[in-house]
């Protein structure tokens, strides 16, 4: 039971051509049929192509989720249905492929179309073993949604929704900058520790629902985002079996972590290689760019103070 009514469908028939393999699940409906079986409707998205598919099963399949990556299984024809493509099924995607999974964020997690394209084109020049480490650490849709969605702190920079997302593409776009004409930087190492650097704060933060505000979660009480990406890097080179040459891993984890004016013996390394310098500089100028932007004056005077500046910032208009 895996086709419907000839009677319910359209007449015309085109082939598929250059359609994405991957979507990622935005709505999905079931409806008991009388003959046994269901019917199923979902709304797919990939920024080159949304559709929306039917198709039918005996069965309900509990992976199928909304928000989770999926494949289609085509006709050997495409039907239509009430603006609906016939499928065989749906099915669920659950290793790492080589994609750029910002083309899966859809319109109603981030509906600023430009932070979506640029962080898209600023992570495409990535070698395949680190798109298979951004996407092992990011295939879990929830955890996903909670980087793309969630602040970058509680009450300094970026401490709004999408702020960690929009400080992570200020902070490469700095990070590139600072590289520029220095020969000595490692370009992927910069990139994917930009774009790293803050991910941990998907899970050190977390949304209450009944305040209807972001506040500390359990684990960013006791561990904090650094340690958490260390453990989702760690993760999912074993799960994955992420071929990263060693040098560029140990390079990317010291980046990630290390501290400047960290004592030794608490196992925090201060920063020795120049990409965890120029990542350091680029995060600290993204998060005082903004801050000033919170706290300058519209004309030329002092602004308001934030612990953060450590005092009221000085405009000259």
């Amino acid at each position: 039971m895996n086709t419907l009514q000839a009677s319910e469908l359209s007449t015309t028939s085109v082939p598929i051509i250059d359609l994405p393999w991957l979507y990622r699940i935005i709505d999905l409906q079931k409806s008991a049929l009388p003959q046994g079986g269901f019917q199923f409707r979902a709304q797919l998205f990939h920024e080159k192509a949304s559709i929306a598919v039917t198709w039918i099963n005996s069965k309900v399949d509990e992976r199928l989720i909304a928000g989770s990556l999926v494949t289609p299984r085509w006709t050997s024809k495409v039907v239509c249905t009430q603006g609906q493509t016939v499928i065989n099924r749906l099915l669920p995607v659950s290793s790492p492929g080589l994609v750029n999974l910002f083309e899966t964020v859809p319109h109603e997690w981030v509906s600023e179309r430009s932070h979506i394209r640029e962080i898209r084109q600023l992570t495409e020049s990535l070698p395949d073993h680190y798109i298979k480490l951004l996407n092992g650490i990011f295939w879990d849709y929830k955890r996903f949604y909670r980087f793309v969605m969630g602040p970058s702190s509680l009450n300094g920079h970026h401490n709004e929704k999408h702020g960690n997302l929009r400080h992570t593409i200020e902070v490469i776009n700095n990070a590139l900058l600072l590289a520029k004409n220095r020969n000595m930087i490692n370009l992927d190492v910069l990139i994917m520790a930009a774009l790293l650097h803050d991910a941990g704060k998907a899970d050190e933060y977390q949304f209450n629902y009944k305040r209807g505000v972001f506040e500390i979660s359990t684990r960013g009480a006791l561990l904090g985002h650094k340690l958490s990406i260390v453990e989702w890097i760690a993760a999912a080179v074993a799960q994955h079996q992420i071929a990263i040459p060693e040098h560029q891993l140990l390079s990317l984890l010291h980046a990630l972590t290390a501290t400047k004016g960290a004592p030794d013996w608490v196992g925090i390394r201060e920063p020795v290689s120049p990409e965890a310098n120029l990542l350091s500089i680029a995060d600290r100028l993204s998060g005082h760019d903004d801050l000033y932007k919170q706290t300058m004056p519209s004309t030329t005077g002092f602004g308001r103070y934030h612990k953060h500046l450590r005092g009221r910032p000085f405009l000259v208009a």
